[in-house]
């Protein structure tokens, strides 16, 4: 495997407190990418230092973007499949009206969470790569930790939709060896970022097998 702490890196793990996370330059100034399907320039500062990053802030608007068109369409077909169900059963008196409230409440509620959710996923959320591959910590309540070796990786992909690339992000997606796992995906990443992190995937990668 390659020995890359010889690298020039931005970030220096040892001068840093253990519980403190350092400061991403791809956090703390949005990504240089074009909207439209560009390719983004690479950026070369990026190397397997072990430090757990958080996701791009932008992450939080795109999901919260994307929840917000999901509760609409959700809005709209629930609305409309309670008004059939009222006609169609001629359902009337007085619990029509507690059925809209009931309805309004599941509403607005689902709404909030979209909006609120991503914060607290987005606080949850690191990754990191260091000599021995990339992990991904996630979850809400349950945390899960997913740990990706080299030697189990079979190639890469990098995905960008109309939502990420509005925001300049991009989704890395990893395929692996065996069942359990076998795609791995860590979106919210900025588009170089993702570019950068698939080219050092590959390289490990190519060193492992050429050993």
């Amino acid at each position: 495997m390659t020995d890359m702490s010889d690298q020039e890196s931005p970030h220096d793990p040892s001068a840093l407190p253990a519980a403190e996370t350092p400061a991403d330059p791809a956090v703390a100034a949005p990504a240089a990418s074009k909207v439209g399907g560009a390719e983004p320039e690479v950026e070369h500062d990026f190397v397997a230092d072990g430090v757990d990053y958080p996701l791009h802030p932008n992450w939080m608007l795109a999901s919260r973007l994307s929840g917000g068109i999901a509760a609409v369409i959700v809005c709209g077909a629930s609305l409309i499949g309670l008004l059939i169900a009222v006609f169609a059963s001629r359902w009337r008196g007085p619990t029509v009206l507690p059925a809209f409230l009931g309805w309004l409440v599941l509403f607005v509620l689902f709404a909030l969470w979209t909006q609120i959710g991503p914060a607290l996923r987005y606080k949850r959320r690191r990754y990191r790569l260091n000599e021995t591959g990339l992990r991904i910590r996630r979850g809400l309540v349950w945390q899960t930790e997913i740990s990706v070796p080299y030697s189990r990786i079979q190639h890469t992909d990098v995905s960008r939709g109309p939502i990420e690339r509005w925001f300049g992000l991009s989704t890395l997606i990893v395929h692996t060896a065996g069942t359990e796992n076998a795609s791995i995906s860590l979106d919210g990443l900025p588009a170089p970022r993702a570019y950068r992190i698939r080219d050092l995937l590959l390289t490990e990668v190519e060193t492992d097998d050429a050993v």
